[in-house]
């Protein structure tokens, strides 16, 4: 799966701004001095545009999902077994070595029978079970075991108990249901507002890979005399320590853990993957340098006092002299240098976005 930097992402701002320390170079933030890069073609860049039109198809895909989403568990009355694709209520206790781990109990926990939310075995070891009845489940943790390594490989049992079996009842799309369930109090109100939810996300991805594709061409363009690796290799330390950050807080795991569940993917493709960020977040910064640099491009008290209020905005800092406090001791300039350095960065990309042209659709 091909990843594309957001928007955020390539606009430098604040999370970039902090990356590191450059004393005394001749843009403080990105470290680009005179002569590091060659620039090459820089405006007028082709891209491919991706489409922002939003189809019926589209909202009643997201109808479903809301129809999906709330349906209504109705109990099993006709028989007591449980079978492949049942919607059942367990409790369930886990024992290694005789013991009891954590995570490893739950009551009246919902079960689809198939869906593979257990380990092996788990899932096809209730079916023919009957409700009321208790069953053991001698099972093995599998080798790796993402969810927790110490686990991996291991022998333990579930005492596993069948509350009950039900099936869940897809509701009707009525004016009733959207109310009870939305802000919204009829059908086409909460039709209309999803179609603007659709609107606005893709006109954002068609930017995001827009600005992907510019950047790319951009990069691939210039020539660096510089050799960039201590910058990038900095730039990713920061990166995986950013994330480390977030993650850890939020769920207790660090950023590679947490790649693995939401993507899928492994340690040596998520060390690539941030490998790959922050070359081009680097290499982007030198050329945003020289583009700046060659336009002559400035920054207005305007503009400064306008982008420091919105760091102010996004990153929580309670005055202008917190936040200058703080880009000064990273950077050893003065923090309304550094801003003015942002701003002329970002006028460097909008050269870049605001002149790209998209390129005509392919003809049969």
């Amino acid at each position: 799966m091909k990843k594309r930097l957001s928007a955020a992402a390539l606009v430098l701002c604040l999370a970039l701004v902090l990356g590191g320390c450059k004393k005394g170079d001749a843009n403080v933030i990105t470290g680009y001095k005179n002569g590091d890069v060659t620039l090459g073609q820089y405006t007028g860049i082709e891209y491919s545009p991706l489409s922002t039109e939003v189809t019926d198809e589209d909202v009643q895909a997201k109808l479903d999902n809301f129809l999906s989403s709330n349906k209504e568990k109705t109990e099993v009355t006709d028989r007591t077994d449980v079978r492949d694709g049942d919607v059942t209520s367990i409790d369930f206790t886990g024992y290694m070595n005789g013991e009891t781990f954590e995570g490893g109990t739950g009551t009246d926990y919902p079960l689809t029978i198939g869906s593979g939310q257990f380990i092996e075995g788990f899932e096809d070891g209730l079916i023919g079970v009957n409700v009321g009845e208790t069953v053991d489940l001698p099972l093995q943790f599998p080798d790796p075991y993402q969810n927790n390594p110490d686990f991996a490989g291991k022998p333990v049992t579930f005492t596993v108990k069948v509350n009950g079996i039900y099936t869940m009842v897809t509701p009707e799309l009525t004016d009733e249901l959207v109310a009870e369930k939305t802000d919204y109090d009829t059908v086409e109100a909460y039709r209309n507002y999803l179609a603007d939810q659709l609107k606005s996300q893709k006109e954002s991805d068609a930017e995001s890979s827009k600005q992907y594709d510019v950047v790319t061409k951009v990069i691939e363009n210039a020539t660096f005399v510089k050799d960039l690796t201590a910058e990038i290799t900095e730039a990713k330390n920061n990166m995986i320590a950013s994330y480390n950050s977030m993650y850890q807080s939020a769920y207790g795991i660090d950023a590679a853990t947490f790649f693995g569940y939401i993507y899928g993917m492994s340690t040596e493709a998520f060390d690539e993957y941030m490998t790959s960020q922050a070359e081009m977040n680097t290499k982007f910064g030198y050329v945003a340098s020289a583009i700046a640099e060659k336009e002559k491009l400035e920054a207005t008290d305007d503009e400064i006092t306008a982008l420091a209020a919105d760091m102010l905005d996004s990153y929580g800092y309670e005055s202008i002299d917190e936040l200058y406090a703080q880009l000064k001791s990273v950077y050893k300039a003065e923090g309304k240098d550094v801003v003015a350095a942002q701003v002329k960065l970002n006028k460097a990309a909008d050269i870049m976005y605001n002149t790209a042209v998209a390129a005509a659709a392919a003809t049969e």
